[in-house]
């Protein structure tokens, strides 16, 4: 599908001519709330169940035990989801030999898990949220935490650098891979960084860098996007722009596409050029969870029709 051309300002573009969309439609009543792919198949957590979707749209649900699962990321082969229930857990799941294992998600503080971004790293563990801790999750199912210096705002993603990188407010915080130790990287002052409860997203890009991005009220859809060099620990921020940020993900071509709640379409972020583009879905809808495939495509999850469509940014697509 041809990318709609309109008049926009300068900072804004509509995306590359002759990008193309394959659209997989789903059987939930809701939009997928998270996706992922393992297994050569894409995966999504949807009417608060795991199914599997094969290239073909053949839809497989999985038996997850009545757990409501919310989130899902994937690494080491499997899929790791939260779930919040009358207690809230960590679920992995096995494509390989199809087990299913809960993990209390109550650390040995007491605080537990809240909503947030899941991230798995190369040592096999399991980064999450807290109220007032970052957790991790060993392969073994122990739980370590790590205090930190005000309430995490729930984004956090491993870099390149497999350090793991979380949000505060105002605040990207880092926890070394072999010392667990915390360091922190000042944002720039702005109108969204500068509030209390603003929601952030974190996505590691290829060429190393770790991106930031902010907005802070529902009713005022602007974001600031913040570029941090792991190495220097330089920070270049850009904005404001006229989008909503959910979440995102770092494409080959190292912009950010975007899970964004205002306009309706998949968006994306250069910062080489500093603008914001749309790549309007086939169905209309917006785009609420995304994640970058193997294949070096953008998948994401699209309702108020739900369903899942794939961004064919390179041409190697089954």
């Amino acid at each position: 599908m041809a990318v709609l051309a309109v008049a926009l300002p300068p900072w804004l573009s509509a995306g590359a001519a002759g990008a193309q969309w394959r659209v997989y439609p789903l059987n939930s009543a809701e939009p997928a709330t998270g996706i992922a792919m393992v297994d050569g198949a894409v995966w999504i957590t949807a009417d608060a169940s795991l199914e599997r979707i094969s290239f073909d749209g053949k839809i497989t649900p999985i038996n997850t035990e009545d757990l409501y699962l919310y989130n899902i990321t994937s690494g080491g082969g499997r899929l790791f989801m939260s779930s919040f229930t009358l207690v809230v857990n960590l679920v992995a799941y096995s494509p390989l030999t199809r087990e299913l294992i809960v993990y209390s998600a109550v650390g040995p503080s007491g605080d537990e898990l809240v909503a947030g971004q899941l991230a798995w790293a190369p040592t096999g563990d399991l980064w999450f949220p807290e109220q007032e801790h970052i957790g991790r999750l060993e392969p073994l199912g122990k739980i370590v935490e790590y205090a930190t210096a005000s309430p995490p705002t729930g984004a956090l993603v491993v870099g390149a650098d497999k350090a793991l990188w979380y949000s505060l407010n105002g605040i990207i915080a880092r926890i070394d891979p072999v010392t667990f130790r915390t360091s922190q990287v000042a944002l720039p002052p702005d109108s969204c960084n500068s509030v209390e409860g603003s929601t952030y997203s974190l996505a590691a890009s290829p060429a190393g860098y770790v991106y930031a991005a902010c907005f802070n009220n529902p009713y005022s859809p602007t974001s600031y996007f913040y570029r941090i060099d792991p190495r220097s620990l330089r920070v270049r921020s850009y904005g404001p722009f006229l989008v909503r940020v959910y979440g995102m993900a770092v494409g080959p071509d190292e912009n950010l596409y975007l899970a964004n709640g205002y306009p309706n379409a998949l968006a994306y972020f250069d910062p080489r050029q500093g603008i914001i583009g749309y790549y309007y879905t086939p169905n209309g809808d917006g785009v609420g969870a995304l994640t970058l495939g193997p294949d070096g495509n953008v998948w994401a999850a699209m309702g108020e029709t739900p369903a899942i469509g794939t961004l064919i940014l390179r041409r190697r697509h089954p």
